[in-house]
């Protein structure tokens, strides 16, 4: 992933993201994340942080009778080395 801009990479991530979280795949959406991650949702106290809280909240919305899927425009991303932020309407 060397020559792949911050935005590609983002856009590979979400899509990945979005492709586990469809097939509520919980190991694999757990793996997108490092252990310290934190990942707010859209509701009011939706928020998780650390792998323990993560695997709490997608059980939970993994056990709803939908399933969780994002669209977004292009984020606006960068790099430094193998740290990605990125921000996008979603």
């Amino acid at each position: 992933m060397e020559d792949s801009t911050p935005e590609s990479i983002v856009d590979s991530a979400l899509t990945t993201l979005v492709s586990c979280t469809r097939r509520r795949d919980l190991p694999r959406t757990l793996d997108l994340f490092v252990d310290d991650a934190a990942l707010f949702g859209s509701d009011e106290g939706e928020f998780a942080r650390g792998r323990d809280d993560l695997r709490s909240f997608l059980t939970t919305i993994f056990a709803a009778p939908v399933t969780y899927g994002w669209t977004w425009d292009q984020p606006v991303a960068g790099r430094h080395g193998d740290v990605v932020w990125f921000a996008a309407l979603a």
